[in-house]
């Protein structure tokens, strides 16, 4: 009880959290049907659709 009380009434008030702001699925990764895939060239990391994915990013067990 007082983990929800600290959360909600201090700390979310004082850093609040993009992700639950924002309305788009920018912060969504393979729940939506994409996946975050790793650029070695930049360093940089891109949202993909899974039928996007690289063939050598692509994991059969999963």
């Amino acid at each position: 009880m007082l983990y929800l009380v600290l959360m909600r009434g201090w700390i979310l008030r004082r850093h609040p959290q993009a992700e639950i702001d924002d309305p788009s699925d920018a912060y969504l990764a393979t729940s939506v049907g994409r996946s975050w895939v790793h650029d070695a060239d930049t360093g940089t990391f891109r949202r993909l659709a899974m039928e996007e994915l690289p063939e050598r990013g692509r994991r059969a067990d999963i």
